[in-house]
């Protein structure tokens, strides 16, 4: 079986200006890559080129404080909540280290990342000022490349895709944050790294020709005729690389979970200059070795070689080096994580889209039982009401519930049959006296006696 003949090396050296000026430290940032990110997001190639111009005059920034092991270190976005005129405000307290000139080579270059997935970078030229503060430069010089995660101004356009990402389609550059040792950045080896004058240039020599060493030892033909067998201390970052070489190769040998996702069918453990321990997930996740080799730029296991190993205590020898062991994998510990972040998503999003129908089907019912029930109370009135009277109730009925709508129709149909008339009678029935008239005869004792002659 063949096998990986890429060796990923992350650093590279400026050429594009000189800056003899001893108040810059000439730095080089992988600032984004394109298509998706590990916080969601989304940035097309054509979006990203766009974007270019704004990158001109932008700031390199940092919040510089103690990492885990008690060393002076960038951070991250750093945000503190402060109050200003009886309101809570979001201050921002990185500070600027150095900048991304208007000169600055912005160009789109390929970077095999460390889960051996290549990806197209924007990349970037920067200074970094040296006699300013001595942190930044004492952090450079000690680590030569730290992680980068960009700034981008809050006035940027986009939308929510199908895939759950937020793409992108408009946005400008804010700033270039150099990260710590603790922080991870959105973007999957997105870095920011010194030219210290030749430095890389002879890391780099040096670091292929330690490579090619140690294939010299330990290739198939001459494993075992000789050569000096070389120690992990020694070869201490070739072998973090020949580890990568031996994880990607593992890869290739596949298994397919209940869910349907792919995962690994070994696990990378450990390894020495002979042999890659691994976890076996068809046998309980126990530990097994298998032999490798090294022909030319190719890493070769040899998974007919499976033996069963254990892992047995001893004490340490005096004066000897202690090196830290790790028992299980990480690969799988992440992998899992990884798995089970993606199984919650998908229950998440089953259990919305179900509550969505759930929600439809009850609102649809409704309005149907709703139908009906108007439907049954109009037809109960109907014999008493008009078509107009209804009518006049159904024009309003929506804002109504159906125990309104009814009180409304019975309240029609009792003024209907309640008639109150204040009609006034014409012709009154009356009796009528005829009085007659006085006479000339003079007033007697007895006023009305001519009533009665």
């Amino acid at each position: 079986m063949k096998g990986n003949n890429n060796v990923p090396i992350s650093f590279q050296e400026i050429e594009s200006f000189n800056v003899e000026d001893d108040r810059f430290m000439k730095v080089k940032i992988w600032i984004c890559h394109i298509n998706e990110n590990l916080n969601g997001s989304y940035f097309s190639k054509e979006v990203v080129t766009e974007a270019i111009p704004s990158l001109a005059n932008t700031p390199i920034l940092a919040f510089i404080e103690e990492n885990k092991d008690g060393e002076v270190d960038f951070s991250n976005h750093r945000q503190i909540l402060v109050a200003k005129n009886g309101k809570f405000q979001i201050k921002y307290v990185g500070v600027p280290i150095g900048i991304i000139p208007e000169t600055n080579n912005a160009q789109f270059e390929l970077r095999l990342c460390d889960d051996n997935v290549k990806r197209e970078f924007l990349t970037v030229e920067g200074l970094v000022w040296q006699n300013k503060w001595d942190d930044p430069i004492d952090i450079f010089n000690r680590d030569i490349i730290k992680s980068q995660s960009m700034e981008i101004h809050t006035d940027h356009e986009g939308f929510w895709g199908d895939d759950k990402l937020y793409h992108f389609t408009k946005f400008s550059f804010y700033g270039a944050c150099a990260l710590g040792t603790d922080i991870l950045p959105a973007m999957k080896n997105s870095t920011i790294e010194a030219q210290v004058n030749n430095f890389m240039e002879e890391y780099t020599k040096a670091k292929f020709n330690q490579f090619s060493a140690f294939v010299a030892n330990y290739s198939i033909t001459n494993k075992k005729e000789g050569g000096t067998k070389l120690s992990k201390t020694e070869f201490s970052l070739t072998y973090n690389q020949l580890r990568d070489e031996l994880r990607a190769f593992l890869k290739t040998e596949k298994k397919v979970d209940e869910w349907g996702y792919e995962y690994n069918k070994y696990w990378f453990v450990d390894a020495d200059e002979m042999k890659v321990y691994v976890e076996d997930t068809q046998d309980s996740y126990r530990l097994v070795s298998f032999d490798y080799s090294l022909s030319g730029d190719n890493v070769i296991i040899n998974f007919e070689s499976k033996s069963r190993v254990k892992i047995t205590y001893v004490p340490f020898e005096e004066n000897t080096e202690e090196v830290d062991v790790q028992i299980a994998s990480s690969d799988r510990l992440t992998y899992e994580v990884d798995t089970k972040e993606k199984i919650v998503k998908k229950e998440f999003n089953e259990k919305i889209e179900e509550l969505d129908r759930l929600r439809e089907f009850e609102s649809t019912t409704l309005k149907k039982d709703r139908e009906i029930a108007e439907t049954e109370m109009f037809e109960k009135f109907s014999a008493q009401l008009s078509e107009d009277d209804i009518k006049q109730i159904k024009t309003s009925s929506e804002s109504m519930s159906i125990e309104d709508i009814e009180t409304q129709l019975y309240a029609m149909v009792g003024k209907k049959n309640t008639k109150f008339t204040s009609q006034k009678q014409k012709n009154k029935d009356s009796v009528r006296f005829k009085l007659p008239e006085p006479s000339n005869n003079k007033s007697t004792d007895k006023p009305y006696a001519h009533l009665f002659q």
